[in-house]
């Protein structure tokens, strides 16, 4: 069975959009002031750490330094967080879930997706908070790719860190971690489901 068009769109707006996209984020330039995102801001955690709170009130996520909005739509969300000046990067995307998305399907067609480039390392779908979600460790050209999809009707949430090929530590894998286990769904505006 051939991924669906939507699914493609979803997996090509995470890759140029969260990947491609969040490059220039992290590129050189002055810090973004706190009205660079249209969610609020928490103040700085006594680690560095911010938290970002949607504006809607449906989800909250911590990085380590104010992410910048990447892309906005009435339904979506791209935030994304530089961690050096060679691509190494954090973003969240929040999607309008397609009707037909399957996490299943996306884990099986995942190596396809990404291209003959690519290399799936691991790719698991499993529970999050008591939500299904995919987990993807991905080598593509760039780099390395860590990722979390969540749907969570009617939204899908996509977590993605990117350690750049050419950084020359890796400065992604120690907060990788913290950043996917201290996202936060509240359900004020998602109605869960079960797409497995």
């Amino acid at each position: 069975m051939l991924m669906s068009a939507s699914m493609r769109i979803i997996l090509l707006c995470l890759l140029v959009g969260g990947v491609w996209g969040c490059r220039g984020a992290s590129s050189p330039s002055p810090e973004p002031s706190p009205t660079s995102t249209s969610g609020s801001l928490a103040p700085v955690q006594s680690d560095g750490w911010v938290t970002y709170f949607a504006t809607d009130g449906g989800f909250s996520a911590q990085f380590p330094k104010e992410p910048q909005e990447v892309g906005r739509k009435a339904d979506s969300v791209v935030l994304a967080c530089g961690l050096d000046k060679v691509g190494s990067n954090l973003a969240l995307m929040r999607t309008p879930l397609p009707p037909d998305f399957k996490l299943e399907q996306m884990q099986k067609t995942a190596a396809k997706q990404f291209g003959p480039q690519a290399r799936i390392n691991s790719s698991q779908v499993t529970k999050w908070q008591g939500r299904d979600c995919l987990d993807l460790d991905a080598s593509v050209g760039i780099g390395q790719v860590w990722m979390r999809l969540i749907p969570d009707k009617p939204y899908l949430y996509q977590l993605v860190a990117l350690k750049s090929a050419k950084a020359p530590e890796d400065v992604t894998t120690p907060v990788q971690a913290r950043f996917f286990s201290a996202f936060q769904i509240t359900g004020k505006s998602g109605g869960g489901s079960d797409v497995r």
